[in-house]
């Protein structure tokens, strides 16, 4: 009994100890807070214009329809907003599926002009012939016009 009472006296002592040590911490929660709003997404800006192309087409093969808003000019969003851009592409890939392979090429005819061969997966064998052009903004290379920017679905399926 000698030993548990012992044990007991150096077991209270040690927790006091303990407590002591922690005494100091601080813990300030505010339930009344507001949640802060997000931090705006930093997106990448493109120096190369096949390389703008590229993560376009790669944000539309993975659905990411805010990467591929963000890589378009503000001129090319001044004609569209972010809804009807999304909902476009949307009811695009419910009848052809994503893309799922393309190619590029500069058109020889036109400057800053590309042609983006592209095909999706539930589409037919042929594949789409788009046109993307570019304009340097604030020293940053974005899509300003051509059919691969979805204005309405007359104009993006030619």
């Amino acid at each position: 009994m000698k030993k548990f009472v012992t044990l007991l006296i150096f077991t209270v002592l040690f927790l006091l100890q303990v407590g002591e040590l922690y005494a100091d911490i601080n813990i300030n929660v505010n339930i009344n807070k507001k949640p802060t709003k997000e931090s705006k997404k930093n997106y990448p800006e493109y120096f190369n214009q096949i390389e703008l192309i590229e993560a376009y087409m790669y944000a539309w093969e993975i659905l990411n329809y805010q990467t591929m808003y963000h890589l378009l000019s503000h001129s090319a969003k001044d004609n569209i907003t972010f809804a009807e851009f999304k909902n476009l592409l949307s009811e695009k890939t419910k009848v052809d599926g994503t893309v799922n392979t393309y190619k590029i090429t500069k058109n020889k005819f036109a400057n800053n002009s590309y042609v983006v061969s592209y095909k999706c997966t539930r589409a037919s064998y042929r594949q789409v012939k788009a046109e993307a052009i570019l304009v340097n903004q604030k020293g940053a290379w974005v899509i300003d016009k051509g059919n691969i920017i979805p204005y309405n679905m007359n104009y993006f399926n030619r």
